[in-house]
């Protein structure tokens, strides 16, 4: 245990955090997930819509992903027109309580300098995003899961 209480962090948990990082870290698989933890099961084309600025390609490729390292299943339904539909394995589910997390931690640090540095001072991005946060959600649809 070291001096500030935390659990020493050796080399071994080290990879393990990279591990964690290389499979989440990415501009638009943390947007995907929240929107899978706030809609539930979402099609190709809902996903698509519900993020402004991701391209087929990029979208594409993010699911690919994730549905490789177990986070999101891909559901292909036997119907004309095909429906494919993307939700989170129980594997993935695992995930979520980390999100909330990281999302906490967020918020969080978000208002500490807002607090330290004033409105002015501050990302009017990160201003929107206190404003909007739908913490709420987020969380009912955690402990549902």
């Amino acid at each position: 245990m070291s001096a500030d209480g935390y659990k020493d962090f050796n080399e071994s948990e080290g990879c393990n955090f990279t591990t964690s990082l290389d499979i989440l870290v990415g501009k638009w698989k943390f947007i995907i997930i929240g929107q899978l933890m706030i809609n539930g099961p979402m099609r190709y084309n809902e996903l698509q819509r519900a993020i402004p600025g991701i391209n087929k390609r990029m979208l594409t490729m993010q699911l690919k992903e994730m549905e490789y390292h177990k986070i999101i299943h891909r559901k292909v339904f036997n119907q004309i027109p095909p429906k494919v539909e993307y939700s989170f394995t129980e594997h993935g589910k695992s995930l979520l309580p980390v999100i909330q997390v990281m999302s906490d931690w967020g918020q969080a640090h978000a208002e500490y300098l807002l607090k330290e540095y004033g409105e002015e001072k501050i990302d009017k991005v990160l201003i929107n995003r206190l404003k909007n946060t739908p913490k709420a959600e987020v969380i009912s649809v955690i402990t549902s899961t």
